[in-house]
């Protein structure tokens, strides 16, 4: 699915697992499938400032090892507005568009549509209505 996707999106938490995780997917997609730029969220961040020294860690670990791109989209906070609508099955995003929350997420979705996209070669899950339209040979 990886390789089928333009924008790869991988969402760390600043914690050993979350890294080991996070580099294992990056490895693999970009040994098997090619994939060279991947978007990095942190997820649970008590600020900026903790924010990019995770991703600043990661991204070290990464680039001694694999020649990818990794880009810094954002954080999202720790939040007990979001764990609530967890709890209530209810996205934070139809809430007031002014809180913390949701600006982060929308600044972060800007930020992946601006980042550098993948271009694979091999097999296409996702296509334009166009491609989609055409009929199937007989």
């Amino acid at each position: 699915f990886v390789t089928a996707a333009d924008r790869v999106v991988v969402v760390l938490v600043g914690e050993p697992t979350s890294f080991l995780d996070a580099y294992a997917l990056i490895k693999a997609s970009h040994i098997e499938g090619d994939v060279q730029n991947f978007c990095v969220v942190v997820n649970m961040a008590r600020n900026e400032t903790e924010a990019k020294s995770h991703f600043n860690k990661f991204n070290d670990i990464v680039s001694r090892f694999l020649d990818v791109n990794l880009s810094y989209v954002g954080n999202v906070p720790y939040s007990e507005r979001i764990r609530k609508s967890v709890v209530k099955r209810k996205p934070i995003g139809l809430s007031d568009q002014e809180w913390v929350e949701n600006r982060k997420l929308k600044s972060i979705s800007k930020a992946i549509m601006d980042s550098p996209a993948n271009s694979q070669a091999g097999i296409r899950f996702f296509a334009d209505s166009a491609v989609l339209a055409e009929p199937e040979p007989a």
